[in-house]
């Protein structure tokens, strides 16, 4: 779902930034998104199946992948974004931008309260006991 939303941004905004003469330095930018939005959804796969079944160290991958989520987010695709931004007009990157930062800090706020859920929530205790001491250690 989520590269098929970064396919069609993609897309709607391809005619804007063709017309911009920096344009064919930035054509692999949507690939290397597509690339950390793939590794990030197998990761997440993984963590999530580790949780549900319960397994050693499930709590720990969780907390991994969020800590990796915010990453993206706080650092990565903001590079992604400010490349964009110094190549392109402002006139033609804007609307792009503004998603990409929108994108960014959702992702963030997103990761950063499942991660602090993660970490205090008596109910994740109470379920993965013997992963949560092994990450108490």
């Amino acid at each position: 779902m989520v590269l098929l939303s970064n396919y069609m941004t993609y897309q709607q905004y391809r005619p804007q930034f063709e017309s911009e003469p920096g344009w064919s330095n930035l054509q692999g930018l949507p690939g290397v998104d597509a690339l950390i939005t793939v590794a990030l959804t197998i990761y997440a796969v993984g963590a999530g199946l580790a949780l549900w079944l319960r397994r050693e160290n499930a709590v720990r991958t969780g907390q991994d992948f969020l800590i990796a989520t915010i990453f993206v987010n706080v650092v990565v695709n903001p590079m992604l974004i400010l490349i964009t931004f110094a190549r392109l007009s402002p006139d033609a990157s804007f609307a792009a931008t503004m998603l990409g930062w929108l994108r960014c800090l959702i992702g963030a706020a997103v990761g950063a309260a499942w991660l602090a859920y993660l970490k205090r929530s008596r109910r994740v205790r109470e379920t993965y006991a013997s992963s949560v001491a092994t990450v108490a250690q």
